[in-house]
């Protein structure tokens, strides 16, 4: 028997759109509900691009940031169908529509203002992990940063949770140094994948890499070859790795990426207030995703 649709309809307010989702969602298209988090939903449309639906108050270029005013998310599964329009996004079997007509677009703002030191950029990416590995030292890369960084090392033994991964980026970090350059295609492609969960550890690691490069280009100016290094990476990460760290992938090479993680690495590079940016906001990207991402700055920085 068919299940009979809500009468009434609950109706909750966007109050912000992140640049790339705005253009994945087009009007008359037909999706569904891909995942359900304790944070949000994620959507899936016939673009190649997840849309994220939650109540939290960071932005980001796949979310769709909700009213708090407006209640609680109703019960929804995933499979359940979505209809797109240009001024909303109807959850038919769930009674839920969420307007879009007053949704601000973001998108970050440009890179500005003179890069840090050298010596200014290690004392901030040297104070940010010592706050990091205080707080948690075994998650994801946490327990690498000390190797990144070439700082005294007392986590010998949270190395044996990823050993591979950690030899991986460690040999990639070298062969940055020797070349003075891009990443080697070749050892970027070998991360993408590596690690559990929706995003793991790998390709956290690769969107700060590639944040790096391609929100602060003059630290990497006058590199040939970018266009084609970021494309062949991005082409990897479809093949590779989940829909989600694929699209997070492609968002760091267009220097786009959550509230989240373009404040710190802004801070970190270029930075104007010398007050320390908290750790929590970054911490606070996935379970250990933010301290992953971090590990992709530390290593971009520490040859620049």
């Amino acid at each position: 028997m068919e299940q009979s649709k809500p009468e009434r309809v609950t109706e909750t307010l966007a109050v912000s759109i992140g640049s790339v989702a705005k253009e994945s969602l087009v009007d008359g298209q037909r999706g569904s509900v891909f995942g359900v988090t304790s944070r949000g939903i994620f959507i899936k449309t016939e673009s190649r691009f997840l849309n994220f639906l939650s109540f939290d108050q960071y932005r980001g270029p796949l979310t769709i940031n909700l009213s708090p005013e407006d209640g609680s998310i109703p019960d929804i599964e995933a499979g359940m169908e979505v209809e797109i329009f240009s001024q909303s996004l109807n959850f038919p079997d769930a009674g839920w529509r969420i307007s879009l007509r007053e949704a601000e677009i973001w998108r970050p703002q440009k890179e500005s203002g003179p890069i840090l030191t050298r010596a200014d950029r290690q004392e901030r990416l040297t104070s940010l992990a010592n706050r990091i590995m205080e707080t948690n030292s075994t998650a994801g890369l946490a327990s690498l940063l000390p190797r990144l960084l070439e700082t005294s090392d007392q986590h010998e033994e949270a190395k044996k949770s990823q050993p591979r991964l950690h030899e991986q980026i460690l040999q990639l970090l070298q062969e940055m140094k020797s070349t003075d350059g891009l990443p080697p295609i070749k050892a970027v492609k070998g991360l993408l994948g590596s690690g559990a969960g929706l995003t793991p550890s790998g390709d956290d690691f690769v969107i700060g890499l590639l944040l790096v490069i391609n929100r602060w280009i003059n630290l990497f100016q006058d590199q040939p070859g970018l266009d084609l290094f970021n494309s062949q990476i991005v082409s990897a990460a479809y093949q590779k790795t989940t829909t989600l760290s694929a699209n997070l992938i492609e968002c760091a090479v267009l220097g786009l990426a959550n509230e989240r993680l373009i404040n710190t690495l802004d801070w970190l590079v270029g930075g104007s207030d010398p007050e320390p940016i908290p750790a929590e906001g970054l911490l606070s990207w996935g379970h250990s995703s933010g301290i992953d991402v971090f590990a992709g700055f530390a290593a971009a920085l520490s040859i620049r």
